[in-house]
């Protein structure tokens, strides 16, 4: 079976006051023939190209390390490498190291199927995580019982789901293609990284998870902060840390979500666009785990009537570094009863009574 690396190039401009180009992850490690990484690059647009992808040249050093194909590197051999991307006068390389890849490994059920199946929405409450399950298979909810989901996939209906034989003409990869009727509808792109780690899962027995495999330890966005203009989009990464130390990118498997849509809102593919002025938390989960990163798109023209805040304690000189990043003032003192309305609505979702009102007036503590 072929090993795959997708890396998707994705154009995030940067302020015009910065230069060089910025490649994330600043570093690319694959242990697995099932690795997939994907590239977000910035800092192109003062090289003078589009953001939408063209202008840059990508290489991979030394030559059959992997390859370049349609926009995917593809791993040819175990090794240490570069990546090196290039843009009008701008150059910025990443280390790629290769492994993994002719030792016969086989997929992970818990580090591999199970997060695969769960990205694809198998397992969710509207498909075969239902209670009842849907079209006699049920596996267990967002993969919370894995001995349960290996031994129905495999085992359950006298084991028709696999073929053994014919990995690739299982019944589970079939109908996940689409290629036979599914209630679901198509979930597997062909010769897509997941479609090609389900087929060789089967044909290398399905396995149960080894107790040895390294598993998700957490998830962490990149970059954790992103600085944009209203109609500027960009991509973020998703990737999961390993209890080995490791790092894999599960951008493809991740569903995302925005805070605060009016500022910037977020796509199935983790492109971010921006449409309004602040800040808004983008957060992605990954195998009942969620990180969050924070999308500034600050205001052209300062907001706010205090020139010259002065914080008397951590928070103010919290709150006051925030407000520069997004070219905020401080919007001056308020009236005890504005504080006291805003307090409560924070809080409680209400409107303070007039005694509660009355009370806090004439409550002269500090």
């Amino acid at each position: 079976m072929s090993a795959v690396l997708v890396a998707l190039l994705v154009l995030a401009q940067l302020p015009s006051d910065q230069g060089g180009l910025s490649v994330h992850p600043g570093r690319i490690v694959l242990r697995d023939p099932w690795d997939s990484q994907r590239l977000v690059i910035s800092g192109v647009a003062r090289a003078g190209s589009a953001p939408g992808g063209d202008g840059f040249k990508v290489s991979i050093e030394p030559p059959g390390l992997a390859e370049m194909n349609d926009g995917l590197v593809i791993p040819l051999r175990n090794g240490k490498g570069i990546l090196r991307v290039r843009s009008g006068p701008l150059e910025s390389t990443v280390p790629l190291e290769v492994s993994g890849q002719s030792d016969g490994l086989v997929p992970d059920f818990k580090g591999h199927v199970e997060p695969a199946l769960t990205g694809l929405g198998c397992n969710s409450g509207a498909c075969h995580g239902a209670l009842a399950g849907k079209g006699g298979l049920k596996l267990s909810l967002r993969a919370y019982d894995s001995d349960a989901d290996h031994s129905a996939l495999v085992f359950q209906m006298l084991g028709r789901r696999i073929d053994r034989h014919d990995a690739s003409r299982s019944l589970m990869v079939l109908k996940a293609l689409g290629d036979i009727p599914h209630g679901g509808g198509r979930k597997l792109a062909k010769n897509s990284p997941e479609h090609r780690m389900l087929v060789d899962w089967i044909a290398k027995g399905a396995p149960k998870s080894s107790p040895a495999a390294p598993q998700i330890a957490g998830l962490e966005i990149i970059p954790p902060v992103s600085r944009m203009s209203v109609g500027e989009t960009n991509r973020i990464l998703v990737m999961a840390r390993l209890q080995n130390g490791g790092y894999r990118n599960v951008s493809r498997l991740a569903k995302f979500a925005s805070a605060q849509e009016s500022v910037a809102g977020v796509g199935a593919d983790g492109i971010v666009t921006a449409t309004g002025h602040g800040e808004a938390a983008i957060s992605a989960m990954f195998n009942n785990m969620v990180a969050v990163s924070r999308t500034q798109i600050p205001f052209a023209v300062a907001q706010g009537k205090v020139e010259n805040f002065k914080p008397n304690n951590w928070i103010d000189q919290a709150l006051a570094s925030r407000w520069a990043e997004l070219n905020i003032k401080a919007s001056g003192p308020i009236s005890d009863e504005e504080f006291l309305r805003r307090l409560w609505l924070d809080c409680l979702g209400t409107l303070p009574t007039p005694g509660q009102l009355s009370e806090f007036r004439a409550d002269n503590k500090p």
